[in-house]
């Protein structure tokens, strides 16, 4: 008998490796994802703290400190 027939089925190991990491690679597409979302968010928070800051430093003070 010859191998290599049309009946035998092969498995090539770098189909089955790119198989079994398709699992960890969603997972780390998905905290990639995830860790943008929140650099975003802290861009936002960062954002509006300079505006708030910028704003606090164009108020004069109230009262002259020094006095006390």
């Amino acid at each position: 008998m010859s191998s290599g027939g049309p009946c035998e089925v092969t498995i090539d190991s770098g189909d089955l490796m790119f198989a079994s990491m398709g699992p960890m690679i969603e997972s780390l597409e998905e905290q990639i994802r995830s860790t943008r979302g929140a650099q975003l968010e802290m861009n936002a928070k960062i954002n509006e703290m300079a505006e708030f800051l910028h704003e606090l430093n164009e108020h004069e003070e109230p009262y002259d400190i020094q006095t006390y």
